[in-house]
């Protein structure tokens, strides 16, 4: 046996350790849940800062569709997806929302999904019309529960 044939079996060796270690750690980060390496005060941060963000998608889609109608684009679908996902971020991260915050979020998007869905099925401009001062009410009550998060 070589000289050259020994060490490049001590180096395939080390390389196997090292890779070997390195695959545990990264399978341990895959296979930890979220919350454990990231801190739940930083979860709950994040929760509120989406929730805040759906809350001005919405508002900035409905102000959009009062400008203009634009006729590829289902605003009204987006508006109902939207109040459902925040209803849904709620609905998975209640304990990162005080009770009355949360409890008055999502009876907004109840009432805004049940408001939609009681008018005719129609193009966003007519839909608009229908729901207008409902719609507008809405918004107000999104972001002054917003501003209390």
């Amino acid at each position: 046996m070589e000289v050259p044939d020994l060490f490049f079996g001590l180096l395939l060796f080390i390389s196997g350790v090292v890779l070997g270690a390195f695959s545990n750690i990264l399978k341990d980060l895959i296979l930890t849940p979220y919350e454990n390496w990231k801190g739940r005060g930083c979860i709950r941060i994040e929760n509120h800062e989406s929730l805040k963000s759906l809350i001005e998608g919405f508002c900035s889609d409905w102000e959009l569709l009062k400008c203009h109608t634009l006729p590829s684009i289902n605003i009204r679908g987006d508006l109902i997806e939207t109040s459902r996902e925040i209803h849904s971020l709620i609905a998975k991260n209640e304990k990162d929302f005080e009770n009355d915050v949360s409890d008055s979020i999502r009876e907004i998007c109840r009432k805004f999904i049940v408001t939609s869905s009681q008018l005719p099925d129609s193009d966003d401009a007519v839909w608009s019309n229908y729901i207008e001062g409902d719609v507008d009410s809405i918004c107000g009550d999104f972001k002054k529960a917003s501003n209390r998060l």
